[in-house]
């Protein structure tokens, strides 16, 4: 949910997960072949071996939000496998919902 936002320490993590995401998902030369073999199973990984209910959720939020639709287009299998992975408390609802907005918005 929301009050996540709210907490300085989820913030703190945005920040230093989220930052180099980005960054490498702004790379230049990254292409999806390299997202595809070198970024997405290192990520997916991270994912899934959390051991944190939250982390969990928010890695593959992070995962969803930073790089681009196109490449989740094409990735859509192994990101719903890692869903698959997560604790059965990770809500996923929100996750799968924003993936499938996103998507649908940039597939045409």
């Amino acid at each position: 949910g929301e009050a996540w936002q709210l907490d300085p320490k989820m913030h703190a993590l945005r920040f230093l997960v989220c930052a180099p995401l980005m960054h490498l998902a702004d790379l230049p030369d990254l292409s999806f072949q390299l997202y595809r073999e070198a970024l997405l199973p290192d990520l997916l990984r991270l994912c899934t071996t959390c051991e944190d209910v939250a982390g969990q959720a928010f890695l593959l939020q992070s995962l969803v939000e930073v790089f681009p639709a196109d490449f989740h287009a094409k990735t859509v299998e192994p990101l719903l496998a890692a869903c698959a992975q997560v604790q059965w408390a990770v809500d996923l609802n929100g996750l799968v919902q924003h993936l499938l907005r996103w998507l649908s918005g940039h597939v045409k």
